[in-house]
């Protein structure tokens, strides 16, 4: 096929010159006469070369070299411009503006043969590498690409994803029509966009499906748009499987219909407020909470279900949402007819394409049953807690009016045993002096047992040495012990320091003992402590080991357990409560410790203590304290007269424990008395007092704690020794009554000795 040489010239002569030469050397020439007709002629042929004037008339070369380049089929076209020697400054603007090259006039031959035979051969290698290219891109697509040739449809061309999607190989497609692939209809379209005309840019999309080999519908979408190959007009039909997307598309619906029939059907609320708190949405569980179907339930604003307080929320969480954040909180909702409902709101801002704020997406939990199950846990916690209290005050009566009483049977029981020595009396008095003991231990127990029960005991911390510390509660167990001709072997206690509380220590020691006395007959008990490593948790052991009745294995874990003996009702052995063990328990409990038992019936019982043991750097030996004797009575050395004791006040309302207070102080101090508070205030003012005694119930009028305030605001009694003789000994009782401002505290019922210390204590400032 001849190459086409378009020339551009409105020099005949020039014209004619070139044309005959190039028609000599095998060219097919085209002639334009000026540049309006070179463009014209140009886009209806297609040549592959072209030459072209500068200067001509209507349109110079510049202006049709812009007009060419700006057609898509022919601007790929050699463009060499001529021009005369003189024009050259011209020339190299139209280079810069794209052509491929320019011959000067008058051109030589041998010029315009090498220049026309170098430029064709450059844009056939350029058309080759082109068509190269756009054949591997053909071949490489991944939609399906057929080139259609009108008006029947014939497939001219078909690339690689054609084959693979239809199943039919290239040769079996170059066979086929466009309708055998397309619905009748959908191919009529492609005829008709085809005979209308369109322009080769011009596109048409549509979604149809396509028919595979074995007859499988695959839906596609489909483009259309005309193309040219070598002057004639043919169809270029893009396919895209979307079977995958279509896949993809049914999943999302049916996971939309899923997901709204969820929201319908979830028993929590859900819904949508605009910007003024206004429903868009509620679903059917939303409704409920707010007591209206949706279609009156939307557009209506939140405010219209809450009373003021909920209101202000509601405002402040909105704005709190507006800021970027997601808020949870209660709110009472208020339906049109009354009723109320708790619910737990959790919002979500939402924003629009722009990242505005119009509207929030809610959940709302009804929690009504759970707010009235709340009130009705804190209705029972205030009567728990009153039931507490009232527990905890009608303790501190009983444990005060029976130890007032104690008092007086106590201290005149010791009385009469002193002073009826050798007598048939003396006894009478010993025996009324132990049973009170026994009613005092009981006492004891029971209160300690409710302190522990209630929680109101509370723990202080020191490091102590074990060693002395068992030694003193050895030393209050002792008399009991030598009443039963029992020993006590203390040599196996190490001089141990142990970080732990000082007074519940020594009281589990004291019930541990006063059961081992207790249940033994002959024999001794033996205390020894040790360390011991278990589970790499080291731990100090303190073990009280008797020779009594012992215990049989099944009543280990009953012996623990409040009120519990192994020998039980009317034709019980021994005595007590059965609750030492229950108290030792709860005490080991709040220690992290534990106890353990090893016992054989007849032949004694080992209870050992464990509780946690921190090494020191460097144990620090402590020299054995053994038993201290109580202290007593102490005889004068140098007989004090009467007009030298220090002078005291003993307030107190009841006369026996007044009588004996004085009987046990006779010695010690001058004693004043009054029976109220008012009167001991009108003598304190009268007198100045070295050492005041206070019971804290005093009956009628000011209680022992107000007579105290009252006490250190007058002149002289700022310091003075304030001691809180009383019957309330709950732990808390005695903390309370040092910060109101007593200095010292002595629980009732006491003996002549525990007396006398703490008040020789009290005068000396200690």
């Amino acid at each position: 096929m001849l190459k086409k040489i378009l020339i551009i010239e409105d020099d005949r002569i020039l014209l004619e010159t070139a044309a005959a030469y190039l028609k000599d050397e095998g060219y097919e020439v085209i002639k334009a006469h000026n540049g309006l007709e070179g463009v014209n002629t140009a886009e209806k042929t297609l040549p592959d070369l072209i030459y072209c004037d500068i200067f001509m008339p209507v349109m110079d070369g510049y202006q049709v070299f812009a007009r060419l380049q700006s057609n898509y089929s022919t601007s790929k076209i050699p463009f060499i411009f001529m021009t005369s020697k003189a024009e050259r400054e011209d020339v190299r603007q139209g280079m810069n503006l794209g052509a491929d090259d320019y011959i000067t006039k008058p051109f030589k031959i041998s010029e315009l043969r090498k220049t026309t035979t170098a430029r064709l051969d450059k844009f056939e290698k350029t058309i080759k590498q082109s068509e190269i290219k756009y054949r591997v891109l053909f071949e490489l697509a991944g939609d399906a690409i057929f080139i259609l040739r009108p008006p029947k449809g014939e497939i001219v061309d078909s690339n690689r994803t054609s084959s693979e999607m239809l199943g039919y190989s290239k040769e079996e497609l170059l066979k086929m029509n466009g309708n055998n692939l397309l619905t009748d209809s959908e191919f009529q379209r492609t005829i008709k966009f085809w005979e209308k005309g369109n322009k080769k840019d011009s596109l048409t999309n549509f979604e149809t499906s396509i028919t595979s080999k074995n007859g499988q519908k695959i839906p596609v979408y489909a483009n259309l748009t005309n193309i040219e190959i070598h002057l004639e007009r043919l169809i270029l039909l893009i396919v895209r499987n979307v079977s995958e997307i279509k896949a993809k598309e049914k999943a999302l619906q049916e996971s939309e219909e899923r997901h709204r029939e969820l929201v319908e059907n979830t028993g929590e609320g859900i819904g949508i407020v605009d910007l003024n708190e206004r429903f868009t949405y509620a679903n059917p569980a939303a409704c409920e909470i707010f007591g209206l179907p949706s279609e009156k339930l939307m557009g209506r604003s939140l405010s219209d279900f809450l009373d003021q307080s909920n209101f202000n929320e509601v405002k402040r969480q909105s704005q709190i949402r507006k800021a970027g954040n997601k808020s949870i909180y209660e709110m009472e909702v208020i339906q049109p007819d009354g009723n109320r409902r708790w619910i737990v709101v959790t919002a979500t801002p939402q924003y629009d394409a722009d990242g505005n704020f119009i509207a929030s997406f809610g959940i709302f939990r009804d929690i009504t049953k759970r707010k009235l199950y709340e009130r009705e846990l804190i209705i029972s916690k205030e009567k728990a807690e009153e039931s507490d209290r009232l527990k905890t005050s009608i303790m501190a009566n009983i444990s005060h009016e029976l130890r007032t009483p104690l008092n007086g049977i106590l201290g005149f029981a010791e009385i009469l045993r002193e002073e009826l020595q050798d007598t048939d009396y003396e006894q009478m008095a010993e025996n009324i002096h132990q049973s009170g003991h026994r009613l005092m231990t009981t006492l004891n127990s029971i209160i300690t047992l409710s302190q522990l029960e209630s929680g109101r005991v509370t723990l202080s911390l020191k490091e102590f040495p074990v060693q002395e510390w068992i030694c003193s509660v050895v030393k209050s167990v002792q008399p009991l012990a030598d009443e039963k001709q029992i020993t006590i072997n203390t040599s196996g206690i190490k001089p141990w320091v142990l970080r732990t509380d000082e007074h519940l220590f020594k009281q589990l020691v004291r019930q541990i003992l006063d059961n081992s006395i207790k249940f033994t007959e002959r024999g001794g008990i033996n205390i020894e402590t040790s360390i011991v490593t278990e589970n790499q948790n080291d731990w100090l052991v303190v073990k009280i080991s008797d020779t009594g009745i012992g215990i049989g294995k099944d009543y280990f874990e009953l012996i623990f357990q409040e009120f519990r003996q192994v020998s039980e009702g009317f034709g019980r052995q021994y005595q007590g409560s059965g609750i030492g063990l229950t108290i030792c328990k709860k005490i080991i409990d709040l220690l992290d410790g534990k106890i353990t038992l090893e016992s054989e019936e007849c032949i004694g019982s080992a209870f050992s203590i464990w509780l946690p043991y921190k090494r020191p750097v460097s144990e620090i030996p402590r020299k054995p304290a053994g038993i201290k004797e109580v202290p007593g009575v102490k005889k004068q050395k140098s007989k004090k007269t009467f007009e030298k004791l220090p002078l005291a006040l003993l307030v107190e309302d009841n006369k026996v424990n007044k009588d004996l207070t004085e009987y046990f102080l006779r010695t010690t101090c001058k004693l004043d008395h009054a029976a109220d508070g008012e009167t001991s205030l009108i003598m304190a003012k009268a007198k100045q007092y070295s050492l005041i005694l206070m019971d804290i119930n005093l009956g009628a009028g000011k209680t022992g704690v107000e007579v105290v305030r009252e006490l250190r605001k007058l002149p002289g009694y700022e310091k003075i020794p304030i001691i809180a003789v009383t019957g309330y000994v709950m732990a808390e009782d005695k903390d309370r009554l040092i910060e109101e401002g007593c200095t010292h505290y002595l629980s009732k019922p006491f003996d002549q000795a525990s007396l006398l210390a703490i008040v020789e204590q009290a005068l000396s400032g200690i």
